[in-house]
């Protein structure tokens, strides 16, 4: 668990360092700045709840559900349709994916952000 409160605090806060570095260049909040992020569906309701408390100035982070496969197929097109910022997919077999498939701004292997314990049962 602690691991994953501190890949969480990562991602997040590299989204909130953005936005506030944006922002400070400003003097006023002309435009805000939002961080999409794009998660698997087991990590993304805990990435919901750090995003809601950031409390950011002139900015949100928008965290949305989407599987690793329809995320890497996302990445690899070029159809002008908005890309997060941040993916936070459920395996890093999903980076390999995404990169085969033509998402060249996607690194092939990546940190990871979380870990579950294996358990294995002999009978």
């Amino acid at each position: 668990m602690p691991v994953l409160a501190t890949g969480l605090v990562v991602v997040l806060g590299a989204a909130a360092w953005v936005t506030v570095s944006v922002v400070n260049r400003k003097a006023a909040c002309e435009q805000p700045v939002n961080v999409l992020v794009t998660a698997s569906a087991d990590i993304a309701p805990a990435l919901t709840i750090v995003a809601r408390g950031l409390d950011l100035p002139c900015g949100a982070v928008e965290v949305q559900t989407r599987e690793a496969t329809q995320a890497a197929e996302r990445l690899a097109l070029s159809d002008g349709s908005p890309r997060p910022q941040v993916w936070v997919p459920d395996s890093t077999l999903a980076l390999r994916r995404a990169h085969q498939l033509g998402a060249a701004d996607v690194p092939e292997t990546g940190a990871s952000v979380a870990s579950s314990p294996v358990v294995l049962g002999v009978a």
